[in-house]
């Protein structure tokens, strides 16, 4: 077995994915900007490759032209195109010393060593070399003609991983890389321009991505990092690291801005859930601070003090929950203190009265459901005993850890219900009148199939995968239910449409992406964002992606989760906010 990715992908390279949908790339292509020296004709490719973790990793292959026609030392016929991706990616490179790193991505002694030999027919040798843990072993060092180079834009790992696939089964686990490409990591301020040895190549949009040009209505760069944008009434406010502003809908005018007092600075991926609007009145959980704020002028109502980095909040009644590490009761109209929890709590769950939450106190962990409006405990289970509990109308599911057992309590008497389906239950969501339950094999390694009950449990349909699809870095799901349609979103960046009545899939779609950050449906359309920086729309009855805007080119995963954060769609508009402070305005 080939130990790549518990040893490349330590919090970063976490979306293997056992198949690819066939979906059309959106992959930029390349045109050169000047004509150079022809690297396609080459007489071999030797390659190898060294890790250390728990054991020591070794592979070398050699690819060899005999008789115009390549063969690796497997035996594999490689065809010439794929020799060709690996010649067409000498471009963009920078005159450099070696670099072993990309940014703070440093490993320890196992992490991955590639050294590729590229000798061409008139004699030359190319040579390329990583050290790195960044996505794809960026930077990539070359050395060519007695100098060395260096390319961060990801082409040569993309071709490298396309050939690596062919030769060797173990590295087909980079299909979503192969099919798309690896995504390019910013070039270091230190390098001012690229070398005039090799291609420097242009970006060309796609047609998807030209599109998604003409659906943007402005956009407004406020040069710091900000969270989910929250739409209402022909306005949209969003919050900074030192504000809250707001902006006319249609022309990004600035209607007002509310400056935060100096408090501990947030990482920019806490800002997510920390502005609430209700009935004119703009809550916002600031660093250090929290404020009621009045809609239409800015007019401060009052202010309350939390000395935390971030304040989510939410809405109960008439009570507003905010999350300080513990959990804080205000009344809404005057930030009076109504119930508070000291317990360290995370993963809270917002419903009309309840709060789910995971708490800590004393050495003891814990899922709670608490009534929003007392604060008083309702039930109460052992964190380990239990996983991801759910409230609906009165109903509390959750699976036993022990033995897999799914279990409903009825929250008013504590009358239990289980039953073992004989699988391994992954995630479960209920809705209105459903239950949704994602099964998996006994060991918890496959993705075996979705079953959908009533809320009395009788089975309505059952969908069984017919491949095994490998989960190898944790389980990201996520399911949504609209318009006769059940969506489910799940690792690798795959989309699924079911037919909501007898489970009949419809489509399947991949983005570039590897996690969906939201998903949203509006007359006919569903708009995606991704971990990729990039908010895609595709057609409902289809899946077909229609159009893509580019807000950012990269990938991010743990901690921060998302490149860009979506506001709900209403009255066919959306707000797209980057980390990076660029709030733009899109037409569904």
């Amino acid at each position: 077995m080939l130990i790549i990715c518990g040893i490349v992908c330590i919090g970063i390279l976490n979306f293997r994915f056992s198949y690819y949908t066939g979906s059309e790339s959106l992959y930029p292509s390349q045109e050169y900007s000047r004509d150079f020296e022809d690297f396609r004709d080459i007489l071999s490719i030797e390659i190898t490759y060294t890790a250390h973790n728990s054991e020591f990793v070794y592979r070398f292959y050699k690819v060899t032209a005999i008789d115009n026609v390549y063969y690796s030392n497997t035996g594999e016929k490689i065809y010439p195109y794929v020799i060709h991706l690996l010649a067409d990616s000498f471009t963009d490179f920078y005159e450099s010393d070696y670099q072993y790193s990309y940014k703070n991505f440093f490993m320890a002694d196992y992490h991955p060593h590639f050294t590729v030999v590229v000798t061409l027919a008139n004699g030359k040798v190319v040579t390329l070399k990583s050290d790195s843990s960044y996505h794809c072993f960026i930077p990539w060092n070359i050395e060519y003609d007695g100098r060395s180079y260096v390319q961060y834009n990801g082409k040569i790992p993309s071709a490298l991983l396309t050939l690596l696939a062919k030769i060797d089964k173990e590295w087909a686990s980079y299909d979503k890389e192969i099919h798309w490409g690896c995504y390019p990591a910013a070039v270091p301020e230190k390098y001012s321009e690229e070398s005039l040895t090799f291609p420097v190549t242009e970006y060309v949009l796609t047609p998807e991505e030209e599109r998604g040009i003409t659906h943007i209505l402005w956009k407004v760069d406020f040069q710091n990092a900000v969270g989910r944008p929250v739409y209402i009434n022909g306005k949209v406010f969003f919050i900074t690291e030192n504000q809250l502003v707001a902006l006319d809908a249609q022309t990004g005018e600035v209607l007002w801005e509310y400056i935060f007092e100096q408090g501990k600075k947030a990482p920019s991926h806490m800002f997510q859930k920390n502005v609430v609007i209700h009935d004119g009145t703009v809550y916002v959980g600031a660093p250090s601070w929290m404020y009621s704020l009045d809609g239409e002028t800015g007019n401060l109502l009052w202010k309350y003090k939390t000395n935390t980095q971030y304040t989510p909040l939410a809405l109960a009644g008439d009570n507003l929950i905010a999350l300080t590490g513990g959990v804080i009761c205000l009344h809404k109209e005057t930030g009076e203190i109504l119930w508070e929890i000291t317990d360290d709590t995370w993963n809270e769950k917002f419903y009309s009265d309840t709060i789910l939450l995971e708490g800590l106190k004393e050495g003891d962990s814990y899922h709670a459901l608490i009534d929003a409006k007392t604060g008083k405990t309702i039930w109460k289970e052992p964190l380990f005993e239990i996983k991801s509990p759910v409230y609906h109308d009165g109903v509390l599911y959750f699976s036993r850890i022990t033995d897999g057992t799914f279990v409903s309590v009825e929250v008013e008497t504590m009358e239990e219900w289980s039953y073992w389906y004989g699988k391994t239950i992954v995630y479960f969501e209920v809705f209105e009148d459903r239950i949704l339950l994602v099964l998996f094999d006994k060991e918890g390694k496959f993705l075996d199939s979705l079953l959908v009950l009533d809320l009395n449990k009788s089975t309505l349909w059952k969908y069984t995968y017919p491949q095994k699809v490998l989960w190898e870095f944790g389980y990201t799901i996520d399911s949504s239910f609209c318009e006769g349609t059940l969506f489910i979103s799940r690792e690798g960046g795959v989309i699924e449409a079911f037919d909501a009545e007898n489970g009949e899939k419809q489509w399947e779609t991949e983005v570039r992406g590897t996690e969906m950050t939201s998903l949203d449906v509006y007359e006919g359309r569903i708009y995606v964002s991704a971990n990729d920086g990039r908010l895609y729309c595709l057609e409902l009855e289809t899946g077909k992606i229609s159009w893509v805007i580019v807000t950012e080119n990269g990938l991010v995963t743990f901690p921060e989760g998302a490149l860009v954060y979506v506001s709900p769609i209403e009255d066919g508009l959306l707000f797209v906010a980057t980390m990076e402070g660029i709030l733009y305005a899109v037409a569904g």
